[in-house]
């Protein structure tokens, strides 16, 4: 336990927004179900007290510490990410009407449609 706490404390939200990520939704779906298992996990697994021998060792504080982690990040992802979407759908409503531009300019000679088809193969390959 205490290394799934260390290891979400060495968490960097900044990591799950990053543009070279292979699958974004499937990355930051299975961060949060991670998250929510281990709220449940920490909740159900911690006790309140431990017996060690004849010792009774009182672990409220431990488990008032480690308890909120997983929490505290689904909420900072969770904030953080509706941010990240808009910014990246503002880049794609730019792009998309950059494009759109290019497209719809007129082509009156051969030097501009050969333009607008290098345009197009562009516009194909980053779509």
């Amino acid at each position: 336990m205490l290394e799934i706490y260390w290891r979400n404390k060495k968490f960097n939200i900044e990591n799950l927004v990053a543009d070279n990520i292979k699958n974004p939704v499937e990355t930051l779906t299975n961060t949060l179900r991670l998250l929510k298992y281990y709220t449940g996990f920490f909740a159900a697994n911690l006790p309140a007290q431990t017996d060690i021998g004849l010792l009774q060792l009182d672990s409220k504080l431990i488990k008032e510490k480690l308890l909120p982690t997983p929490k505290e990040i689904q909420e900072k992802i969770e904030k953080k990410i509706p941010l990240v979407n808009k910014e990246r759908m503002d880049m794609a409503k730019k792009w998309l009407d950059l494009s759109i531009s290019k497209i719809q300019k007129p082509v009156n000679n051969v030097e501009e449609f050969v333009e607008q088809l290098g345009d197009l193969k562009e516009i194909n390959e980053k779509f």
